[in-house]
C-alpha cells in the first residue's frame, strides 16, 4: 500500500495493525504465558537495529513499516486498501500477526520481515 514500495522490496515490520483476534487462542491458551500478551511493542527494537545494520553492511535495501494483518483468504477491495492505508498500514497480508501474537504469548522476542509481492489495488 505504501507507494514507495515495489514488488520484491523487503520491509522490516516495526509494528502491525491486527484485524483478527488479538489474543492467544486454541491449545496454547492452556500453556505457559498469558492469553492476553502485551502487544504494545511486539517487535524487538534491538533485533530490528541488528537487521538494519546487517542490511546496510550487505548493501541490501530495506524499508521499515507497519503490517496490516487481515484474515483473508481473499485480496482486499479498493476500499479496504484505502482504509488500511489511512489507518497507517504500509503493507497488508494474511499471516505474520497470528505468529507474532503466539510468539509474544510464549515470551519470545520477535523480528519479522515481509517481502512485497504485489502492490495491491491502488487505483
Amino acid at each position: 500500500m505504501n507507494r514507495a514500495f515495489k514488488v520484491g522490496d523487503l520491509m522490516i515490520i516495526r509494528d502491525h495493525i491486527s484485524l483478527s483476534s488479538s489474543t492467544a487462542v486454541g491449545k496454547e491458551r492452556s500453556g505457559p504465558g498469558t492469553p492476553f500478551p502485551d502487544m504494545s511493542e511486539p517487535y524487538d527494537k534491538a533485533l530490528i537495529a541488528k537487521a538494519k545494520a546487517i542490511a546496510a553492511r550487505q548493501q541490501i535495501p530495506v524499508h521499515e513499516g507497519v503490517y496490516a494483518g487481515v484474515t483473508g483468504p481473499t485480496f482486499e477491495t479498493r476500499a479496504e486498501y484505502k482504509l488500511l492505508h489511512i489507518a497507517g498500514g504500509d503493507a497488508v497480508g494474511m499471516s505474520t500477526v497470528q505468529e507474532v501474537i503466539a510468539a509474544r504469548h510464549a515470551g519470545l522476542s520477535v523480528f519479522a520481515m515481509s517481502v512485497i509481492t504485489d502492490l495491491g489495488n491502488p487505483g
